[in-house]
């Protein structure tokens, strides 16, 4: 499951990072939810891909009116290609979701714990499908999502797809079968990540602040080792 991510970059940084012109962000986000309207890459059957600010929310092609709520914020990469929901967009409609970090919730002692998941302010891009939305409503998409390897495992079992700068120009080429292209997302290898427990003030999507990211005594480091009662559980996916 991803259900909260973080931009803290500025729009120039941003830009640079990619090595693009043209993604919208006109503000630092500390705490980006679904439903609301974010930078992305879009690519359209191999097109060049456009910058533009899709909804965080996939709405499937077949549907006839606008959903209710968020619409599919993730699609599990194992099987997004067979899924009727996703499986026209994972043939072409291809999103490049940049971040610089997500927060995934920890079953611990006396509650969901959430733990933000960064790589010390570097900029890294999600795997995502997108689909244009109904009757005429502003394109949605979802985050690709895969099994979290160890030691990741150890803060939820899930985590999105992430592509190293190497894969993304192949990834929205929007090419290849499909069962090729899946097997090819698994293989590729996260990064190290840094961990670091935060407040549940990123829980509620109206706060938006750098208070949302601030250590609350886990530390910048690994994921922590599991306690034998733990379970690598999170809200959703």
């Amino acid at each position: 499951m991803c259900g909260r991510y973080s931009l803290t970059l500025d729009q120039e940084s941003l830009n640079a990072a990619l090595g693009v012109e043209g993604l919208l962000h006109p503000s630092p986000r500390w705490n980006v939810a679904p439903g609301q309207e974010v930078p992305a890459l879009l690519s359209d059957r191999g097109l060049p891909p456009k910058p533009a600010r899709p909804t965080w929310g996939l709405v499937p092609s077949w549907a006839r009116e606008p959903a209710r709520g968020t619409g599919f914020i993730n699609a599990r990469v194992e099987t997004a290609h067979e899924k009727p929901s996703f499986r026209e967009a994972f043939a072409g409609r291809r999103a490049l979701v940049p971040a610089d970090g997500f927060f995934e919730w920890r079953d611990e002692t006396g509650g969901r714990t959430p733990w933000w998941i960064h790589l010390e302010g570097r900029v890294f891009t999600m795997a995502g499908l997108w689909e244009s939305g109904v009757d005429g409503a502003r394109p949605g998409f979802s985050i690709l999502t895969r099994p979290a390897p160890p030691p990741m495992d150890r803060i939820h079992h899930r985590m999105p797809v992430l592509l190293p700068s190497g894969e993304r120009e192949w990834w929205l080429r929007g090419s290849g079968a499909a069962e090729a292209v899946r097997d090819r997302l698994l293989a590729l290898e996260p990064p190290r990540f840094l961990v670091r427990r935060v407040s549940s003030r990123v829980n509620r999507p109206e706060h938006d602040d750098r208070e949302c990211i601030r250590d609350v005594g886990g530390g910048d480091g690994p994921p922590p080792p599991p306690e034998q009662t733990s379970l690598f559980s999170g809200p959703g996916d």
